[in-house]
Parts: C-alpha cells; structure tokens; sequence
C-alpha cells in the first residue's frame, strides 16, 4: 500500500469514527453557548489565513483531529450563540449592552472514561485568554452569533500528547514506529469559556461558579501520529516530484496545516515529519 492509499484510508476512518460520536454538546437554556464548531476555510485573497463564517447554516466541523507529527497546538473556531435578547430600542450607532465579548477559556482534557488526562508535568486543566469582536444580542426572535478563535491544545499540551503517542525522534534516519503505523488515540476537550457583556456583567461556565449562564462544550478530538499526511500522484515517500509535475495549488487543509484536514508533503517538504522514508 502506497503512503497516499494509506494516510487516504486512515483519515477516512478516523472521519467516520468521529462523526458516529457528538462533535459537540451544548444547551438551548443558557444565556450564551457554543452551537457547533465552525470549519475554516482557505482565504482565497489571503494565502495561508483562515476565513470563518458566523453563519449558522454555515459548513460545521464535522471531526476533529490533531495531526502531532505536524503540529504541536489544535485551534477551535467555535459557533458563538448569545441567547441575550436586545434590551433597548432607538438607539442608533451604539452596541446593545446584551451584546458580549470573550474574557477566557477554561479547557479540560479527558479520556473517553471520563478521566483527566496524564500529560506528565503539563496540566489536563489550564485556561486560555480570548480576544473577541463583539458578538451582538439577538432579538425577539433570533440569537445573536459571532465566530470565535481558541487555542484550545496549546504548545504544552501538544508536546506532551506527542510523546504521550509515541510521535517522536524525527532527528534519525527513520521516522518513529508510530509515524510508520499512523497510530492514533482520541481525547474529550472540554471548553468552559467566559464572556462579558458591553453592560459589564460577566457570564461563565467556570466550575467554581455559583451561577453557570454559560453552557460548556465538549468534543473529541482524534490525535495521531502522521494520519494528515498525503502524498500527492507523481510524489515518492521522500516527497520528492517523480514526474515533474507542478506542486499542487493550496487547498483547504492549508490555513491550519495539521489539523482536521490532509494536508500535502509539499506543503513542508524537507522535513523529516513529511517524508515516510524508512517505513
């Protein structure tokens, strides 16, 4: 089997492993909550930005994955809801003060048990600042929504599920067994994140809080070793052209290389994690 026939088959099953569980929880009765986890697109008037839209019938992220081979950090593009309704009338040019913007993210990581996760000395708990745009209240009939960026696995956690997998030693002649295997494990990342309305009241769904008028999200996330790795037709294991042929254009999966999408050898060609030399 070729490594694209490969990686093409592994990333098939882990997209349908994913989709047959709950990308995400959320509940209608809070007072803000995230809907769904947006799935960015490549800007095409921007090469290598993302582009997210607060649309809800917009496409939703159906599958989550953390390519560790590739990337050391996951960024979730949350559907923001504010069920707030406007609570003024007449008042043109001037934010409702039901409208909100993101404080931080409490994020938790555990296994499909239920168990927090043991990432050796990096905490399974940690929170992450959010810098928002104002996400608007919505009206009598309608919430208000706004797209929101979380690095939800940061840089320490990401080195940790690494070596946690086993996806290590690029610096010898071989990639590691785990590379050569794809070997995969799937995480639950819990997202408690905490707003502030224009008016000054602050919403969270902290642990500790008294009064939770946020409701928290949940999703699993697929982390392996080598699964986003395609080699395009008229490439060899090493990456290199056997044909010639034009490097493939961009393609969604290049805004956030690495994650949830296949990304091409050519698109970091000359480091060891995209060559599979040696398996």
């Amino acid at each position: 089997m070729t490594p694209s026939t490969s990686s093409t088959a592994l990333v098939r099953t882990l997209v349908a492993a994913a989709a047959v569980m709950i990308v995400g929880c959320a509940d209608n009765g809070a007072s803000v909550q995230f809907r769904q986890l947006t799935l960015p697109q490549a800007n095409p008037s921007l090469p290598g930005a993302c582009a997210v839209s607060a649309d809800p019938s917009a496409p939703a992220l159906l599958s989550s994955v953390l390519d560790v081979a590739l990337r050391d950090n996951y960024v979730a593009f949350p559907l923001v809801q504010n069920n707030l309704f406007q609570n003024r009338q007449g008042e043109l040019n001037r934010p409702d003060q039901r409208a909100i913007t993101g404080m931080y993210v409490d994020v938790e990581l555990t296994t499909l048990g239920g168990a927090l996760l043991n990432l050796g000395a990096a905490p399974s708990s940690y929170r992450v600042p959010l810098n928002t745009a104002l996400i608007p209240a919505g009206n009598s009939t309608v919430p208000g929504f706004g797209v929101i960026q979380v690095n939800a696995i940061t840089s320490a956690q990401g080195q940790a599920l690494r070596d946690r997998l086993g996806c290590t030693g690029f610096g010898g002649a071989a990639p590691p067994p785990n590379f050569c295997a794809q070997t995969s494990d799937t995480v639950v990342v819990t997202l408690r994140p905490a707003f502030r309305t224009v008016g000054g009241v602050e919403l969270t769904s902290s642990v500790g809080a008294v009064w939770k008028n946020v409701a928290p999200f949940s999703f699993p996330l697929t982390v392996c070793c080598g699964c986003l790795l395609q080699f395009p037709v008229g490439f060899d294991a090493s990456c290199a052209s056997t044909t010639m042929a034009m490097a493939p254009s961009a393609t969604q999966a290049y805004c956030m290389a690495g994650q949830d999408l296949p990304m091409s050898c050519t698109q970091c060609a000359g480091q060891p994690q995209c060559s599979r030399n040696g398996c």
